[in-house]
C-alpha cells in the first residue's frame, strides 16, 4: 500500500469514527483505537495525534476525565510542536469542556476562548459552533441570560451556514431553558421541539437524551406529570446506555423533583441517592447541592428534623463550594470575556484591512500583467530589428553596439516574461492530474542543454517509484524548471560539477530536492534570495525573479521551500508539497 493510499485509509477511518460518535460512541472509540494501532506499525504520528484527540473528546463525553486528559495531552503535545491549529483547537475545546463539567468555569473559559479563536482562524464553522455553545453556557452560569441568548443565536446562525443540524439542535436545547426561566413556556416548548426533530434526523443519541430532558422540563412547568416522567425516563435510559454520567445525574435530579411533587417520596429519595452516588464520584458539586436541596425539602415535609438538618448541612457545604468557585470565576472570567469581545472587534478591523490590501494587490497584479503584456509587442519588434541589422550591417563597430543593445532587449524580454509568469501563477486555477515526474524532468533538462557549463555537469536523478502524486502539472513544472535552472546557472565556471535531483513521497507530503556543487550563496545574502529582483551574484545572467517565481509557485500549492548553502561548496533546495 502506497503512502497516499494508507493516508486516505486512515483519514476515512478517523472521519467514520467522528461521525459515528453521535449514534454509537463505543464503536467510535473502537475505531479510534484501531487507527492508533495502525499508526504505531507505520510510525505515523500525525494520524495517531488526531486519534488521541478524538479519544480525549469521547472520554470527556463519558465523564472519564482521567482518560480524557491523558489522550488529549498526548495529542496536544504533537499539535503544539507542529503548529497544527485545527488539532490544538479541538484539544482546547475538550479541556475546556472537561473543566466546565467539574465547575472550574474560569479555566474552562480560557481554553474555550482559545479554541474559538483557533477555529475562526481555520475557518472551521463546525468548531466555532461548538465553542460558542459552551461559552454561552458559561454566560448562563453567570446569570447573563441576554448575552447567553445572543451567543446561542449566533451559534445557530453559524450552524445554518454550515448546514450543521446537530450544531443548531445543540443550541436550541439550552435556548429553550432560557425561555423557560423567563416564563415563556410556549416559546420554550416550540424551541425544544425543534431540537428534538433535528436530533431524530441526525440520530444523535446523546443529544436526543438531553433534548428529551429539555422537553421534560417544559412538561414539568406545564404540570404535565405523566408526560414529564415518560420524557425523563427516556432521557435516563439513553444516558445509561451511552455511559454519560452528567446526563444521568441531571435527569435523576429532575425525576426526584417530579416524584416529590407527586408525593412519591420513597421513589424520589431512591432516585436522588443514585444521583448523589454519581455526583460524589465525579465531583459534580453543582448537581450535588441541587440533589441535597430536594432531599432536605422531602425530609422537612416528612417531619424528620435530623435528616433535614443533615441534608441541609450537605446542601450548604456544596453550595458554598460552588458559590466560592463561581465568585472567583466571575471576577476572572469577566476580564476574559471582555478580552474576547475586544479580540473579535480587532479581528473585524484586521479583516477589513486585509481585504483592502488583497484588493490593492489584485489591482497591482492586473496592472503589471497588462503593462507586461503590452510591452511584448514593441520588444518583439526590437528583437526582429536586430535580425535585420545582423543581415544588412557589416561594419564591426556598429555591430558591437547593436550586440549590447540586443543583450539588453533580451534581458528586458525575460523580465517581462517572468512578470507574466508570476501573475499567471497567482491567478491560476489549479487542476489536479497525476504527475509524470520522469517526463517533466526529461523535457526540462533537455531544454537547458544550451546553457553555459551544462556539458560540465553530471546530472543524477532519483524518483521514488511508489510516488503517486496528483497536482497541477504546469505549477509543478515551474518549480522543477526554476530549481534546475538555478543549479546550472550557479555552477562553478569551467569546472566539472554535480546536480543531484531527488523526488520522493512521505506520509502527508512529497519532496523535491535539488543539490548542486556550485558557487553557493554568501551568508549575508541568504535571507534575501526570494525577494523580487534580488541577485546574489551580478556576474551571472538573470532577471532576479527566478527564485521569487519559484517561491510563488510552491506557495500556490500550499507547500514550503527551504535551502542550505555554503560558499564554494554548493546549495541544496528542498520543496515540500502536501498531497
Amino acid at each position: 500500500m502506497t503512502a497516499i493510499s494508507l493516508n486516505k485509509k486512515l483519514d476515512t477511518l478517523l472521519k467514520k469514527s467522528f461521525e459515528q460518535r453521535v449514534s454509537d460512541l463505543p464503536g467510535a472509540i473502537q475505531i479510534a483505537h484501531k487507527v492508533i494501532n495502525r499508526c504505531a506499525l507505520n510510525y505515523d504520528d500525525y494520524h495517531q495525534a488526531f486519534a488521541n484527540c478524538y479519544l480525549g473528546y469521547y472520554y470527556m463525553i463519558l465523564s472519564d476525565n482521567l482518560q480524557s486528559d491523558i489522550y488529549t495531552q498526548k495529542a496536544l503535545k504533537y499539535f503544539e510542536k507542529n503548529h497544527i491549529d485545527g488539532g490544538m483547537a479541538m484539544c482546547y475545546y475538550t479541556l475546556g469542556s472537561t473543566l466546565y463539567k467539574t465547575d472550574n468555569y474560569h479555566k474552562a473559559l480560557k481554553y474555550l476562548l482559545e479554541s474559538y479563536e483557533l477555529f475562526k482562524k481555520e475557518e472551521d464553522l463546525f468548531g466555532q459552533s461548538r465553542s460558542l455553545r459552551a461559552i454561552a453556557s458559561i454566560y448562563e452560569l453567570f446569570n447573563d441570560y441576554t448575552k447567553a441568548e445572543e451567543t446561542y443565536l449566533k451559534c445557530i446562525e453559524i450552524s445554518k451556514l454550515n448546514k450543521d443540524d446537530n450544531g443548531m439542535s445543540n443550541a436550541y436545547n439550552p435556548l429553550s431553558g432560557i425561555y423557560l426561566k423567563r416564563g415563556d413556556i410556549g416559546l420554550a416548548e416550540k424551541t425544544i421541539l425543534k431540537s428534538i426533530r433535528l436530533k431524530k434526523k441526525t440520530k444523535d443519541k446523546r443529544g436526543l437524551a438531553f433534548a428529551y430532558y429539555g422537553e421534560g422540563k417544559v412538561a414539568l412547568a406545564k404540570n404535565e406529570y405523566e408526560r414529564t416522567e415518560t420524557l425523563l425516563l427516556q432521557s435516563k435510559e439513553i444516558h445509561i446506555e451511552i455511559g454519560d454520567q452528567l446526563g444521568q445525574m441531571m435527569t435523576l435530579n429532575k425525576l426526584g423533583i417530579l416524584y416529590f411533587r407527586l408525593g412519591n417520596n420513597e421513589q424520589a429519595k431512591s432516585i436522588l441517592q443514585e444521583s448523589l452516588q454519581i455526583g460524589k464520584s465525579h465531583k459534580h458539586y453543582l448537581l450535588l447541592y441541587k440533589a441535597y436541596n430536594v432531599l432536605y425539602q422531602i425530609a422537612k415535609s416528612e417531619g424528620k428534623p435530623e435528616d433535614a438538618l443533615s441534608y441541609l448541612e450537605s446542601y450548604t457545604e456544596f453550595k458554598n463550594l460552588v458559590e466560592s468557585k463561581e465568585t472567583q470565576n466571575v471576577i476572572s472570567s469577566i476580564k476574559s470575556l471582555s478580552e474576547m469581545e475586544l479580540l473579535e472587534k480587532e479581528a473585524g478591523w484586521q479583516k477589513a484591512i486585509n481585504e483592502n490590501i488583497e484588493k490593492k494587490n489584485q489591482e497591482l497584479d492586473t496592472f503589471v500583467y497588462k503593462v507586461a503584456h503590452d510591452l511584448r509587442g514593441p520588444i518583439s519588434s526590437l528583437m526582429g530589428l536586430f535580425t535585420i541589422v545582423e543581415h544588412d550591417i557589416k561594419d564591426p563597430k556598429p555591430l558591437e553596439y547593436f550586440e549590447i543593445y540586443n543583450k539588453e532587449i533580451n534581458r528586458l524580454n525575460n523580465i517581462v516574461l517572468d512578470f507574466i509568469n508570476v501573475t499567471q501563477i497567482k491567478e491560476k486555477r489549479l487542476e489536479k492530474i497525476r504527475i509524470n515526474f520522469e517526463a517533466i524532468l526529461a523535457d526540462v533538462i533537455d531544454s537547458y542543454r544550451y546553457m553555459e557549463n551544462f556539458s560540465e555537469l553530471d546530472v543524477q536523478i532519483k524518483i521514488d517509484e511508489n510516488l503517486d502524486m496528483y497536482s497541477d502539472v504546469s505549477t509543478i513544472t515551474t518549480i522543477i524548471q526554476n530549481l534546475i535552472e538555478n543549479a546550472i546557472k550557479y555552477s562553478k565556471p569551467q569546472e566539472s560539477g554535480r546536480v543531484n535531483i531527488k523526488i520522493y513521497g512521505r506520509k502527508r507530503d512529497m519532496v523535491i530536492q535539488v543539490h548542486d556543487t556550485g558557487i553557493g550563496i554568501e551568508e549575508r545574502n541568504q535571507a534575501k534570495i526570494f525577494d523580487m529582483f534580488f541577485r546574489a551574484n551580478n556576474e551571472t545572467k538573470g532577471t532576479g525573479l527566478g527564485l521569487y517565481l519559484l517561491k510563488s509557485a510552491v506557495e500556490k500549492l500550499g507547500g514550503k521551500i527551504s535551502f542550505e548553502s555554503f560558499l564554494n561548496i554548493g546549495t541544496t533546495f528542498k520543496v515540500i508539497i502536501p498531497y
